[in-house]
């Protein structure tokens, strides 16, 4: 299966296939009997809950310094005990809910000040991964990191509040040919001009469920025609 590389196309694959973000890939795939697996004994026997992720992670693995041309698989973060930035919290998040049989996807966004500055030349690639997670019916966001307070399903409205643009959204890296933070970024920007297009204030939520939104929408669109 061909992974669109569109977010609007990504939105619409994300909100048709849920069970496909129950799989693993190159980036996502654990170990059986290690870390990951501690770890959902651990949220199963002590009922912790999945917004807390954070500190059972912190437990097993060390936060290093990571550079831009990798990035960690979860199992060369089990066989460290180590975690990188943003991205790997992300690889390890899915990793855990995955197998605790939530789908869960990777969504990266680029912070909105760099999105104008030279990445080669000195302007950094700054972004932030976070999760989608599938539950009881809906997506939420989750941030593992805590930079981005969760969860939500108001998911692209926070991101832009904290000053981020959505760009991809994958199951795995690999899934789209990405290797390192470099690739990562630059899919990202690939994509922002599609973010114009989007209707951000529905999200990904089914638009029936926001009444309000949808009254003033209504409104709005018979005050275009008088």
């Amino acid at each position: 299966m061909e992974y669109p590389l569109s977010l609007s196309e990504q939105i619409k694959f994300l909100k048709e296939n849920p069970e496909f973000f129950k799989g693993f890939g190159k980036y996502t795939e654990p170990y059986n009997g290690k870390l990951v697996d501690k770890i959902v004994e651990k949220v199963r026997s002590d009922k912790v809950p999945l917004w807390g992720l954070e500190n059972e992670m912190r437990k097993y693995f060390r936060k290093v310094k990571v550079e831009v041309s990798y990035i960690l698989p979860v199992k060369y973060m089990e066989d460290h005990q180590i975690v990188g930035g943003c991205t790997e919290f992300a690889l390890l998040t899915a990793a855990i809910l995955r197998k605790l049989g939530y789908p869960t996807a990777i969504l990266y966004a680029v912070k909105v000040n760099n999105v104008f500055q030279d990445p080669i030349k000195g302007g950094g690639l700054e972004g932030h991964a976070v999760n989608l997670v599938y539950k009881d019916g809906s997506w939420w966001l989750l941030d593992s990191t805590s930079t981005i307070e969760s969860p939500t399903k108001f998911i692209f409205t926070r991101l832009f509040y904290n000053g981020y643009l959505p760009g991809l959204i994958m199951k795995d890296p690999a899934d789209l040919g990405i290797k390192n933070r470099q690739d990562e970024y630059f899919y990202a920007l690939y994509n922002l001009e599609d973010v114009l297009l989007l209707a951000l204030q529905e999200d990904i939520i089914d638009p029936k469920k926001l009444f309000i939104q949808g009254v003033y929408k209504k409104k709005i669109e018979e005050q275009a025609k008088q």
